[in-house]
């Protein structure tokens, strides 16, 4: 599986986010946490494009919709943010509330392209990565 590492610049802007997100959307009872290492998993080719779309949400997580071209090819993933550990789900509500929170990214320009490996159930670690400049 390949996976796309942000940039370090780009890490702290999303690292901020997940904080403002938790606080957001902290309830008594509801248990949620940053999500990482923040990478995104696809199964395409090098990627030529590589586009960041609003914030989205599900029952248990909230993420950014990824488009990624590749070789004529567009594949569709997530960047998760913040995952629900335990108690209360999102409510239909708060995911439309989403709509008012600036994603701050709309494009990945820079970030490392790697392979993630498993070592073991509790671990993964990237091998051959490289460095992407997209123009």
């Amino acid at each position: 599986m390949n996976v796309l590492i942000l940039h370090p610049t780009e890490e702290l802007i999303f690292a901020k986010l997940q904080k403002e997100l938790i606080s957001d959307f902290f309830l008594e009872g509801r248990l949620l946490y940053a999500a990482k290492p923040l990478w995104i998993q696809f199964d395409a080719g090098k990627p030529a494009r590589v586009e960041l779309g609003d914030l989205e949400a599900d029952p248990t997580e909230i993420f950014v919709p990824v488009s990624i071209l590749s070789n004529n090819t567009k594949t569709r993933t997530k960047l998760t943010l913040i995952k629900i550990h335990s108690g209360k789900e999102f409510t239909e509500a708060e995911r439309k509330s989403l709509a008012q929170k600036k994603q701050p990214i709309k494009q990945l320009k820079v970030f490392r392209l790697g392979q993630e490996k498993e070592l073991s159930s509790n671990s993964k670690c990237i091998i051959d990565s490289k460095w992407i400049k997209i123009r």
